[in-house]
């Protein structure tokens, strides 16, 4: 990875984002032939990892950020390691499975695409996947595209254009066997919709330069449309990726 972003805002991140539909595992591990040992590479909080942990006998997981391991929940089989993604401390040859969830676009892709293919088995499956923006209801997604794609546009690192892209303009060295898109809903109030934003790499950037909080912005728009006793359904569409090393 060539910078963190996360380890200052590692609670937020925790406590924010959403997780994974079963049905992404499902499709992940249908191509899965051996369940000895997966890497979640970028593993954050560990999210992925425990629930890979309930399928495979051990389980890597590593980050860049050591702020974001220090929170990650423990299980036996699972071994945290802060590390790059790119230089990992595995053997050749270790792992059945790779997965990166909304992380890939932050790595040095030449050498990380070099390590899979060093540390990942014959026939091993490489899975990556991440969430595009929130959709809630037509108006407060006019108001998240706003802050996204306007008032956040220069305080994105560079890497999140491969995500306002689907991942299309990376090309990938291994042979595609799946490509999808996944429906991701839940029930969210007002309160944590504006913290998932304030978990954002870019809102972080924004306070650390403007000394101030971006989401002052939008909050009158957005509260004339969200009640703060109101819940919506919101949906993360998640795009995954699956590729055999």
């Amino acid at each position: 990875m060539k910078q963190d972003y996360f380890s200052d805002q590692a609670a937020e991140y925790a406590r924010f984002r959403p997780t994974y539909p079963k049905e992404l595992y499902a499709s992940i591990f249908s191509y899965v032939r051996f369940f000895d040992a997966v890497w979640d590479c970028g593993t954050g909080n560990g999210q992925v990892a425990l629930e890979l942990a309930k399928h495979f006998k051990v389980v890597k997981a590593t980050d860049i950020s050591a702020a974001q391991i220090q929170r990650a929940n423990r299980l036996p089989n699972i071994e945290y390691i802060c590390c790059p993604a790119e230089k990992s401390p595995f053997p050749a040859k270790s792992f059945d499975l790779i997965t990166v969830a909304t992380a890939l676009h932050w790595f040095d892709l030449p050498s990380y695409w070099r390590e899979v293919s060093r540390v990942g088995k014959k026939g091993a499956i490489l899975a990556v996947w991440f969430y595009s923006l929130i959709r809630i209801t037509p108006e407060i997604d006019k108001i998240a595209d706003n802050f996204c794609y306007n008032l956040m546009k220069k305080f994105w690192p560079p890497e999140r254009q491969h995500v306002n892209r689907n991942y299309d303009d990376i090309v990938f060295p291994f042979q595609k066997v799946q490509d999808l898109t996944l429906e991701n809903k839940f029930k969210w109030s007002r309160d944590h919709f504006l913290g998932y934003l304030e978990s954002w790499s870019s809102v972080q950037q924004y306070m650390k330069r403007m000394h101030a909080n971006p989401l002052n912005l939008i909050k009158k728009d957005l509260f004339d449309l969200w009640p703060e006793t109101k819940s919506y359904e919101v949906n993360f569409p998640v795009i995954l990726k699956i590729f055999k090393i």
